[in-house]
């Protein structure tokens, strides 16, 4: 018996390298050796072991799920074979199992039929798959069990062309076969014996449809898909029109060309330092990331963010890069929104830009007795650096870190008369920075001391001459201002006179900080302005300013609508 094993084993594998046949005949020789010949029998598993390492290169130590996928060669083309095991690798990632165990028939002895090389791929779940390697020749010995059979049947199953000429009926346990079907169709078993049209239409250049036979590509569904499971994406992108749900895992990114269906256009959700949802673009004139809502009548959110955090941002908008000043405030305060612009040599940056045609560009509103519903602040230690500016074609208000308001216009204020009119009451203005006081007094025996208001006198320098203008409010000689000092001064009836009239008085003094200035230069300040406005205008002339490509190609499709 041994000697016809080998015997047969030379007639059908002639083709076999002489190491894959002397392990066939190896294997062969142990089983006749160990076992009776009615049940030998070659394990159809082989033994393979390797290693398993994350993306940052650790030792992976979890179960996690492995693909192991045989191929014809070193690169390309599609496996001949694959399964996926559980895997559990020691402490230092190592880990053995066995090809073919997952299922009952293991290996299939077809794959080494023809005693070519076979090369095995191995992939962990969520990463690329491993460079192949060539297995050595003992999985060929597989096709050993397969020496005393044709097609895995023994040959009694088979009839001889002579009994086939004789008999008119089908083999013992193969009935008829029956149907119809066309071509480039996948057939699927309709009956016990009949065979018809499957949804699988598969195109000469080997494009897969699936309800469709005009297939686009190698895979081309016409219909929605159902994944049960994690959704992983290792090299690919989808496009399309999409509706998710669930885990989408994708290494390199998925593009939605179409619409995205769901309860909110993208919902991302991370648990970890990671980005939920991330959006990326090359495209002149087009958003990363997109937020639509076509609801109307209701109130609706194009794009929201929140931060669960008491120092976090809920929406946050940036340029290429972080500013000095964000970086240095950020986290120190909730933000529900957030707008930097890192400094950009021949441009002027905005943090946050707000336009309207008729309404608020931009408007802050609150409901707090303590704060106000909107700051600016300059952080510049320069003097007189602008905190705030007011501007419109025709002139320009500002506010400096000094806290001084200064105006190309007037400064007035907006009183309502009792019918109803409101009319503009214009301030004084002077080369000098005056505080003034009014006052009324009286003389007694020709002549009256007044002392300066403490809280008025706390805010001027009354140690310099001031003026102090009298009226008198009856008949008297005259009155004249006899003597003055920090706290006060006096008054006087002109010629000696001892009357006891009452008078008013208006005492002008210079405010304390401000003693030296007069008709101060401010025209570096007027050219930086006039300056940063011609940049401003620069820049808008240069035009290519579009809204977002998504928000002009969805309202044609309303108008349309």
């Amino acid at each position: 018996m041994k000697g016809n094993t080998q015997t047969m084993y030379l007639k059908m594998h002639r083709t076999f390298s002489t190491t894959i046949l002397a392990a066939a005949l190896l294997m062969g020789n142990l089983a006749a050796a160990q076992t009776p010949a009615s049940s030998q029998t070659v394990p159809p598993m082989v033994n393979f072991s390797g290693t398993l390492t994350s993306h940052n290169n650790k030792a992976m130590t979890e179960v996690v799920g492995v693909t192991f996928s045989l191929y014809k060669d070193a690169q390309g083309g599609a496996p001949l074979w694959m399964e996926t095991q559980n895997v559990q690798p020691d402490k230092t990632g190592h880990y053995k199992v066995m090809l073919g165990s997952s299922t009952s028939q293991g290996l299939p002895a077809a794959i080494f039929a023809l005693g070519e090389a076979r090369w095995l791929g191995v992939q962990v779940q969520g990463q690329e798959e491993q460079p192949r390697v060539l297995l050595l020749s003992v999985p060929y010995a597989l096709k050993a069990l397969d020496a005393e059979t044709l097609g895995g049947k023994p040959v009694s199953a088979f009839m001889t062309s002579s009994s086939a000429a004789n008999s008119n009926s089908n083999p013992a346990g193969f009935p008829a076969i029956n149907g119809s079907g066309k071509k480039n169709f996948l057939p699927i078993w309709t009956g016990a014996s009949k065979l018809g049209n499957s949804k699988l239409f598969q195109t000469a250049a080997g494009n897969v449809g699936i309800d469709t036979t005009t297939p686009g590509s190698t895979l081309d569904v016409n219909g929605s898909g159902n994944f049960a499971e994690t959704l992983t994406a290792g090299a690919a992108s989808i496009s399309g029109n999409i509706a998710a749900s669930g885990n989408i895992n994708a290494d390199e990114g998925i593009t939605a060309a179409g619409a995205v269906s769901g309860v909110q256009g993208l919902f991302g959700n991370s648990t970890s330092d990671a980005n939920s949802a991330v959006g990326v673009n090359q495209g002149a004139g087009l958003s990363a990331t997109a937020g639509i809502n076509h609801n109307s009548g209701n109130l609706s959110y194009g794009v929201s963010g929140q931060s669960y955090s008491e120092f976090g941002v809920g929406v946050l908008g940036y340029g290429v890069n972080f500013s000095n000043t964000y970086q240095e405030l950020a986290g120190l305060e909730p933000f529900g929104v957030a707008g930097d612009a890192q400094d950009w040599s021949g441009v002027i940056p905005v943090g946050v830009w707000g336009t309207a045609d008729s309404g608020a560009g931009v408007a802050g509103e609150n409901n707090s007795t303590t704060e106000a519903a909107g700051v600016f602040v300059n952080f510049s230690t320069g003097s007189g650096s602008l905190a705030f500016e007011a501007e419109g074609k025709n002139g320009h208000c500002t506010m400096d870190t000094k806290g001084d308001l200064v105006c190309t216009g007037s400064k007035s204020a907006a009183v309502k008369l009792p019918d109803d009119r409101w009319v503009r009451l214009y301030a004084v203005e002077s080369p000098d920075n005056w505080f003034e006081d009014f006052g009324a007094g009286q003389l007694s025996g020709g002549k009256a001391t007044i002392a300066l208001d403490p809280t008025f006198a706390a805010t001027v320098n009354s140690g310099l001459d001031y003026h102090v203008f009298l009226t008198p409010r009856g008949d008297c000689k005259g009155l004249y201002l006899a003597a003055e000092n920090a706290g006060g001064f006096e008054v006087r009836e002109l010629g000696g006179g001892n009357s006891s009239v009452a008078f008013d008085y208006r005492i002008v003094v210079r405010r304390k900080g401000y003693e030296n200035i007069r008709m101060e230069n401010v025209t570096e300040t007027q050219q930086k302005i006039a300056a940063s406005d011609e940049r401003l205008l620069t820049q808008k002339n240069r035009g290519g300013v579009k809204p977002p490509v998504q928000t002009v190609a969805r309202r044609s499709q309303n108008a349309k609508r």
